[in-house]
């Protein structure tokens, strides 16, 4: 990085503008910020101390020492509670310890003290919480996530004044052993996405946080995790719309329904195409779709963020591959895990594509699901820009309509709902019986089967078959075989109408197009 300081790298020394499509130069911005720090009130206090330490610059770094003491000094036992402070403690390490670390030479003994007493003091109600309250030390939350990070800040940064230090040392192997449990092997399989789509992005603190630690103590977590950046890429962008602006809506949407890009995505997506590396093939795609997505006048990504993640992560110098030289079509995230599978018509990932993605996930109340649907095993389908099936709740202003702790749940998913069991907590994983891309067969077709059973325990029997006829994703028959004693609903967001069935009826819907209704001969 100072390396790209000092060849002038746009990212690092360009426009001081925020606008999609020219860098925005991290230094320059950090200048701004000393120069009018109430109008860069935006930029945090981290930023400054890491621009300061970079560029060797006393003005940078004492203006956050004083950001950081000014804190500490009105509230020297630390962050306490529930607040945002506590579900965001990474970002409160990031200004204190990190800053500390940066900014070293800036602060006195009595001073580093106090942080050390501020710090520790935040870190023992963060882990009292993480028990207590939530997420109860589940690794899938994005609470768990920024806590993590937060660990490896705090042990790293203040080792040389922290007396506890060593303390949070340990608990950072314990919760990288505890990460790589809950998502590898039987228990998760491929990359990690629980929460639904916008609240996934805060895996990456987990990842960033076992990269920060390996390279401090010469451990080999990540690698361990089996983390796989190109993985995580495919896994994103078969959750892309056609037009490649909006995301297909998986879970909570941050109250924001409509599933833009937002800053966290932005700077998630950044760090996964970094780490891919440039010679990546999905790297290079990801890359030209996030260019199509910050084209668009409506995504608006705060400087804050843009420029640390355009300057730290920065991607400036990887070929943005042209999107019609992506040759897959189906990709599938696996159960149990993410249980996401992404199927594209011939245009693959150019903006006048069709697609459509099929939910085989979990959900339930549980800490890892807290911002998931109960889409399993239904599905959304657009084509370019526009809507063919989709849940009902993207007509509402809040992503978070069906999501946990919410009363509605399944009633709003393109699926066959069980009275009485709108979601189940208790529930295992539904099963990817079978996904597979035919067409090259003599007639075109792709074919998905899922067995939602293991989810839906009031049925005895819970499978749908999705047979997309032809290459364009232009029809589709959909074939469900539901047993359970309790009454059945089936209700979809492109044809509007509900049907109701009990044991003994033939459950069948088909749907060619823009159409879905339940057969009207056995409504009840």
């Amino acid at each position: 990085m100072k390396a790209s300081i000092d060849a002038d790298d746009p990212e690092a020394v360009g426009s001081g503008s925020n606008r999609g499509g020219q860098p925005l130069g991290f230094i320059t911005l950090i200048e701004g910020a000393v120069e009018d720090r109430e109008y860069y009130s935006d930029i945090p206090t981290f930023q400054i101390a890491f621009a300061g330490w970079l560029s060797e610059d006393t003005d940078m770094l004492q203006l956050a020492h004083d950001e950081v003491m000014s804190l500490v000094s009105s509230d020297p036992d630390g962050d306490q509670g529930h607040s945002s402070n506590f579900q965001h403690v990474e970002s409160r390490m990031l200004m204190v310890a990190a800053t500390a670390d940066l900014a070293y030479e800036q602060f006195n003994e009595e001073e580093l003290e106090l942080l050390a007493g501020w710090v520790n003091g935040t870190l023992d109600n963060w882990n009292d919480a993480n028990q207590d309250y939530w997420p109860f030390d589940e690794p899938k939350s994005n609470y768990w996530q920024n806590g993590i990070l937060a660990h490896v800040i705090a042990s790293v940064a203040t080792q040389d004044f922290n007396p506890r230090a060593d303390e949070w040392k340990q608990a950072v192997h314990r919760m990288a052993n505890l990460w790589i449990e809950r998502t590898t092997a039987s228990e998760w399989q491929g990359p990690v996405q629980s929460e639904g789509h916008y609240y996934s992005a805060y895996v990456g603190n987990a990842i960033w946080a076992l990269q920060l630690f390996d390279a401090a103590e010469g451990t080999d977590y990540l690698q361990q995790s089996g983390f796989d950046a190109a993985e995580y890429l495919d896994l994103l962008m078969y959750q892309t719309r056609p037009h490649l602006k909006h995301f297909f809506e998986v879970g909570s949407e941050a109250n924001a329904s409509d599933a833009r890009h937002t800053g966290l995505a932005f700077r998630y997506w950044h760090q996964l195409i970094h780490a891919a590396g440039g010679d990546s093939e999905q790297a290079q795609h990801a890359k030209s779709v996030l260019q199509v997505a910050d084209s668009e006048d409506a995504t608006f990504i705060g400087r804050n963020v843009r420029g640390f993640a355009n300057f730290y992560w920065n991607i400036g110098d990887f070929a943005a591959a042209p999107l019609d030289t992506k040759a897959d079509r189906l990709f599938v995230a696996p159960t149990p895990g993410a249980g996401l599978i992404g199927l594209r018509s011939t245009l693959g990932f150019q903006e006048s594509a069709c697609a459509a993605l099929m939910f085989a996930n979990n959900f339930g109340t549980a800490p890892e699901y807290s911002h998931g649907n109960p889409d399993a095993p239904g599905f959304q389908w657009a084509c370019g820009s526009d809507w063919i099936v989709t849940d009902p709740e993207y007509f509402n202003n809040s992503g978070i309509l069906a999501e946990a702790g919410s009363g509605v749940l399944s009633d709003v998913s393109n699926i066959v709902t069980l009275e009485g069991q709108k979601y189940n907590n208790d529930g295992d994983f539904p099963a990817i019986s079978h996904a597979e891309d035919n067409r090259g067969a003599a007639t075109p077709h792709s074919y998905v089967q899922i067995d939602a059973q293991p989810y839906w325990t009031e049925a005895d029997h819970y499978v749908r078959d999705y047979a997309w006829l032809g290459s364009e994703l232009k029809a589709l028959v959909i074939f469900d075989r539901v047993d359970s004693e309790t009454e059945k609903m089936a209700a979809s967001s492109a044809g509007g109408a509900a049907g109701r069935w009990q044991r003994g009826d033939l459950h069948r819907r088909r749907q060619r197009g823009p159409c879905a209704r339940p057969d009207p001969g056995r409504q009840r």
